[in-house]
């Protein structure tokens, strides 16, 4: 019968840089909104971009 043992888990230094990497994306995003129902305003161009597929032959760049 095997029992339940408590085994520590560790990232790897590739696992580590994904986690710090997303938990700055969520901080970002929970500071967007922070400034948003603040009533902030926000003024900056925004730009829209998408990784190798097929929408980047049928989406060219555009400058708004």
């Amino acid at each position: 019968m095997r029992g339940n043992r408590a085994r520590e888990l560790e990232l790897t230094d590739a696992g580590r840089l994904m986690y710090r990497r997303a938990q700055e994306i969520v901080d970002l995003s929970d500071r967007a909104k922070a400034e948003i129902l603040a009533g902030r305003v926000i003024v900056g161009d925004v730009r829209i971009a998408a990784a190798q597929s097929a929408v980047m032959r049928t989406s060219p760049a555009r400058r708004c």
